[in-house]
């Protein structure tokens, strides 16, 4: 499907293809966003180089596909599960809501889920059953190898990715295996997290604290707000947790909330509960301490707890007996209402966005749609110069031709010393123009009112507030401007 997602359009994209023209991948200190990006968008730079612009989406397809195949044929000499109870509870699965989000866009979430996903089988329902300390070493490598690269693809993956480390390294432990584990675990870690690591150092901050703790870094503590921001997310209250499960946000209630959300089908793993199994209560172990955690330090959105549902439904294969309850069986014929309605949405998508791969008329038809920001940077690709370098506004950069500047770190300034540092920053580019929205326009967080030049143009509703999401309606339109800038360095740009 045309890619058409903001945070795509901002940098799952963006950064892949100006690393693939620059020949570096192209992080940018001012850019808070671009420092977000990992091993998954170093897998889009090279999908980019043979034009596979949809091999990120299709990762997450398959990794969603390999995480039900999982499920489906994971049998052992101890673990036999009915095949009845399987299928509901992958139906459960695929009836997530957030998955209808996630599986059609750039970002490598999929991948990193279905990534520890196997490492919690292997940790809680295999490794402690090996006998042979060689294969639980080979295990144990495979453990960690997941582990550690599902924290590159996102830093958020850094909590389900300790948890999942602490088990396993627990069980090499109690094998009086712990000296192997520990040499193991460092040579994965050199080779798979340290680069990023060295990188960061090198390039955006020498604090090595700050840089392992902290996916965006500066010297100027600019990105602790930008992560305080991030945390914040959608802004539910931490501990009213209906906002896991239905679309509710700041107390209100909206279809278009539904993809941030994990839906009723999670609640498989409630029915006939037991913890006279070890790993059910390993399992559940590791479901609350995330859920704490996340709770404390993560983001108060559905999608961000994912990963410790799909390890408490699948350890519920070890305690569901499926024909001798007959609440499971009620909510069974509920799931099946709600996977019609996921279909419903699935077939819509599909009846909404396949015309835009017929045609690059279509294509362009569905971005204007369903993509915020194509129709204002299609206005402003029209009327700037080839040469033009361009301060954007707008986070959709993916969509200009021409060369920008993110001015990101205007919403996270504080301090007159940060907005000069980063406004020095941003004047060694040579900047010519600067891309305003209305609701940007001589705002509070407009830094370069001083320094911008005459008027080039004024578009009267241009840009116009889109989504992919059906259920968000709101199309309403907004004005662009377009202005000459000079930031030379003698020049204090500031608010009037």
């Amino acid at each position: 499907m045309p890619i058409s997602d903001p945070d795509s359009l901002e940098y799952h994209l963006t950064v892949p293809y100006l690393s693939l023209e620059s020949g570096v991948f192209n992080i940018e200190p001012e850019w808070f966003h671009s420092q977000t990006a990992g091993a998954g968008e170093a897998l889009t730079t090279l999908s980019l180089s043979i034009n596979a612009f949809q091999f990120s989406a299709i990762l997450q397809y398959i990794s969603l596909f390999l995480l039900i195949l999982i499920i489906f044929q994971f049998d052992s000499a101890k673990f036999k599960f009915n095949l009845k109870t399987k299928n509901l509870i992958i139906l459960c699965i695929l009836c997530i809501p957030s998955f209808l989000f996630l599986v059609f866009t750039l970002k490598p979430t999929l991948f990193s889920i279905t990534s520890n996903f196997i490492a919690f089988i292997l940790t809680v329902f295999v490794l402690p059953n090996e006998i042979d300390k060689k294969k639980s070493l080979y295990i144990y490598s495979l453990i960690i190898f997941f582990i550690s690269c599902s924290t590159q693809f996102k830093f958020s993956f850094f909590l389900s990715a300790g948890i999942i480390g602490i088990l396993s390294t627990y069980e090499m432990v109690n094998k009086k295996l712990l000296t192997h584990s520990i040499i193991i675990g460092f040579l994965l870690t050199c080779a798979i997290i340290l680069p990023r690591e060295y990188y960061d150092y090198v390039n955006l901050n020498s604090n090595i604290i700050q840089n392992f703790f902290s996916p965006v870094v500066d010297k100027y503590n600019v990105s602790e707000y930008f992560m305080d921001s991030i945390r914040h997310g959608p802004g539910n209250s931490r501990y009213a947790l209906v906002w896991l499960f239905l679309p509710v946000r700041w107390g209100g209630i909206s279809p278009g909330w539904i993809t941030e959300t994990l839906g009723i089908s999670v609640f498989i793993f409630i029915f006939h509960i037991k913890f006279f199994k070890t790993e059910v209560k390993k399992s559940f172990i590791a479901f609350f301490t995330y859920i704490l955690l996340g709770l404390i330090f993560g983001q108060p959105s559905g999608r961000f707890f994912i990963e410790p549902f799909l390890w408490a439904m699948f350890c519920s294969l070890l305690y569901i007996n499926y024909y001798k309850n007959n609440l499971l069986l009620i909510f069974e014929k509920i799931v099946i209402v709600n996977s019609l309605l996921i279909v419903s949405a699935l077939i819509f998508t599909i009846v909404t966005f396949f015309p835009g791969i017929i045609s690059t008329k279509n294509y362009k038809e569905t971005l204007k749609l369903k993509a915020d920001g194509y129709l204002a940077y299609d206005w402003a690709n029209k009327i700037l110069p080839k040469d033009a370098v361009l301060i954007s506004t707008h986070r959709a950069y993916a969509f200009s031709i021409n060369k920008f500047i993110s001015s990101q770190f205007r919403s996270h300034i504080i301090n007159n010393e940060q907005r000069d540092h980063y406004i020095g920053l941003i004047a060694k580019k040579k900047p010519t123009h600067i891309l305003y929205l209305e609701h940007t326009y001589n705002n509070n967080h407009d830094y370069f009112y001083s320094c911008r030049g005459k008027l080039v143009a004024h578009g009267k509703d241009v840009g116009r507030i889109v989504g992919r999401n059906p259920f968000n309606i709101n199309q309403n339109n907004y004005d662009t401007y377009i202005y000459e800038i000079n930031l030379d360095k003698n020049k204090n740009c500031r608010k009037k």
